[in-house]
This record gives structure tokens, C-alpha cells and sequence, in this order.
């Protein structure tokens, strides 16, 4: 893939996407909620009947749906082939270590006292530190340093409106559109890998074998299923997930594979489902209140989606995990575990400890840190 400058947008999935300069962007009143995906398409048909110029629409889509989108036709596009995409750990640099957190295992408790209580099903509570560097960093070696250590993941580098720029990897598959065909690829039960290869394993086989894995599982992809069902004539889905393999974690997914109803585009089905149980909780409504009182700070772009659309409808979305947010010398790294009857403060600390270390990693690949830098830490 050419290399990215800090104000490109760049996808890196079935499509490997690289849009620079600024064609058009989507208006912030006309980028809020499902009407964002008919006013985009609006856009590009409005913008290629002028120049006759074929045309993507790139972007975000925050944790929030009813918030703006950052939707951005690009001046200029690039594809590159579609290369293999490899599956593996890489090793590189180390970050340092995370220090307790408190207040997210009292958030836990809050959250499971609401379960206990009828109010929900599940809610996924992420916590978050924030890093510096000692210069600015560069988010192009960064996109690089995630997708090398997790190369089967869908990569992206999408300036936001407040001039930081998300950049990541995610392993998170929510939307793929190709004319009628529609997949998806949820993801929800994770356990962290071990350098030990015996005990790895044994982590796999764990996850494989948890009940309360399982269950986190199944509530997602029955929200999915139920939200998508208007879309589709046909959906087929695996009667059981199957081990999905990334740098630090494994995970439990599947994958689901449909034939939309004509007319339906990729930011149709991104609209429809988001925020999902991965990210959010069961009931919806009531687990997205719960995490506006518990998580100190809104989410902004992460939990949100990051993808493409072209005039036809097809594209890619993918959830924005495995990520940082950059701002000259600072990032953000966010990390969220779910929490269902039965979680334990101290486990679902140590699952958001184990995903926040995959940005943490890349960020040490291509910067210095130091504990000290860890706000909030």
C-alpha cells in the first residue's frame, strides 16, 4: 500500500483504499443518523453526474449514530491489489505496563447491579488511557505497526473533523456489501493469548468451552440477525462460532452471509445495526444510558465505524477497535469488555487491560513511552 499521509483516508479490506485531497464532505447536519447513508449516496451519484468521475465515499461513524459522521468523498483514489492476508503474531516492541484501575471495576459493579436489577442484559463498558510521545507521532508508521501485528485485520487511517485521526486494526467485520451479497463478521468472547504456546492453547480451548463466552456470543448475533432481518430475503447463519486468531486475543465469531432486497446499500446495513451488542448492550437504548452515566468521557469515534461506499452501495464497514486516537504527540487508546450476570470486575479488568495493551504495542513500535506518560494510569 502507498504510504498514507496524516490527511488521507485509507481502508485496507476486501478493498484496499487509499482516497487523498477533498472532493466533498458530507454536510454535519444531512451526516446524523440512517438518513447520513441516502444523503451520501445523493452525493456521489450528485457528484460523478457532474464530472463523470467514479467516486467513494470514506470516513467515521462515532459510537453515537445520532452524532455526526465524518463522511469525505475523496478528490483522488487509489486501490491497490488485494493481497493475501496473512494470520500470525509479530514480534516487536513491548509497552510498558498498565497500572490498576480502580474506578473501572466500580463501574462493573454498577453495571451488574443494573443486570441484577431487570434494567438490562448486557452492556460493554470500556475504559480508556491516554499517552504521550515525546514528538508527534506519526500515524502513518503507526497504521503500519498495527496491520503488521495483526495483518489479517481490516487496517484504517481516517482524519476526524477536530484534526486528530483515528488509526487501527480492527478484526471487526460489520458490513460488507458486494451488489447482493451481504456479510458480516461479529465478534464477542475474548481471551488474551499466552507466549506460552501449551498455554495458549489452553486459553483457546477455554474460551471455546465458556459459557458466559457463549452467551455474549449468542445475544450479539441474535441483535444482528433481528436488526438486519428488513434488509434481506435470505441470511444464513453458523450454528456455532468458531476461534478467530489476532495478535494479543482470541476471540469467538462468525460469520454471517445474506442476499440483500435491491436498493439496500452498505451504509443501509452499517445504520441499521449500530451500535450492536458488541460494543453497546441488550436492550440497546437502555445499555447506551448506561454507559453515558458510567464511562467518565463520551467515546467519540471509537465503537463507531470506519469504511467506504461507492455509488452503487457496496462497501465495507468495520467496527473502530484496536485503535488509537492521535493529536500531534498524544493518542487515546480505548478498550471495552461486555458485562452479563455473572462477570467478575477483576476478569473483564483484565480483558480490557489485554486489548488496550494491541495499540499500546503498536504505539511502543513506533514511538517511546514511558509509564509515566500514562494519564490516568
Amino acid at each position: 500500500m502507498t504510504t498514507p499521509t496524516r490527511d488521507d483516508l485509507v481502508f485496507l479490506g476486501r478493498r484496499r483504499l487509499r482516497g487523498s485531497g477533498r472532493r466533498a464532505v458530507l454536510s454535519q447536519d444531512l451526516a446524523c443518523g440512517p438518513g447520513a447513508a441516502v444523503a451520501a449516496l445523493a452525493l456521489l451519484r450528485e457528484l460523478e453526474q457532474a464530472d463523470g468521475v467514479p467516486r467513494l465515499v470514506m470516513g467515521s461513524i462515532p459510537f453515537d449514530p445520532r452524532s455526526p459522521a465524518r463522511l469525505v468523498v475523496p478528490e483522488r483514489v487509489i486501490e491497490e491489489p488485494r493481497a493475501g492476508r496473512a494470520t500470525g503474531r509479530q514480534a516487536r516492541g513491548t509497552a510498558p505496563a498498565l497500572a490498576d484501575d480502580p474506578a473501572y471495576r466500580s463501574a462493573v459493579e454498577q453495571a451488574l447491579d443494573a443486570i441484577g436489577a431487570g434494567v438490562i442484559r448486557k452492556v460493554v463498558l470500556a475504559r480508556a488511557f491516554d499517552v504521550r510521545a515525546p514528538a508527534p507521532i506519526d500515524t502513518e508508521a503507526l497504521l503500519a505497526a498495527f496491520t503488521a501485528r495483526n495483518p489479517a485485520a481490516y487496517g484504517f487511517h481516517i482524519p476526524l473533523a477536530d484534526g486528530s485521526v483515528i488509526v487501527g486494526a480492527s478484526p471487526e467485520l460489520v458490513a460488507d456489501v458486494e451488489g447482493l451479497a451481504v456479510r458480516s463478521h461479529p465478534l464477542a468472547g475474548t481471551a488474551a493469548r499466552r507466549a506460552d504456546p501449551d498455554e495458549d492453547h489452553v486459553a483457546h480451548t477455554a474460551l471455546l468451552a465458556s459459557s458466559k463466552d457463549r452467551e455474549e456470543h449468542a445475544i450479539l448475533v441474535a441483535g444482528l440477525a433481528s436488526d438486519v432481518a428488513p434488509l434481506v430475503t435470505d441470511l444464513h447463519i453458523p450454528a456455532a462460532p468458531a476461534i478467530v486468531e489476532a495478535d494479543r486475543l482470541w476471540h469467538l465469531g462468525t460469520r454471517v452471509s445474506g442476499r440483500l432486497r435491491p436498493g439496500v446499500t452498505a451504509l443501509d446495513v452499517a445504520y441499521a445495526v449500530h451500535p450492536t451488542a458488541a460494543v453497546c448492550g441488550v436492550p440497546a437504548q437502555e445499555a447506551a444510558a448506561l454507559v453515558d452515566a458510567l464511562e467518565p468521557e463520551g467515546r467519540g469515534a471509537y465503537g463507531g465505524l470506519v469504511g467506504w461506499m461507492d455509488s452503487s452501495g457496496d462497501g465495507e464497514w468495520a467496527l473502530a477497535l484496536r485503535c488509537a486516537t492521535v493529536t500531534g504527540a498524544s493518542a487515546r487508546v480505548q478498550a471495552g469488555a461486555g458485562i452479563l450476570a455473572g462477570s467478575d470486575p477483576g476478569a473483564e479488568h483484565a480483558e480490557t487491560a489485554a486489548k488496550l495493551r494491541t495499540a499500546l504495542d503498536a504505539l511502543a513500535d513506533v514511538t517511546e513511552l514511558s509509564p509515566a506518560w500514562l494519564v490516568g494510569a
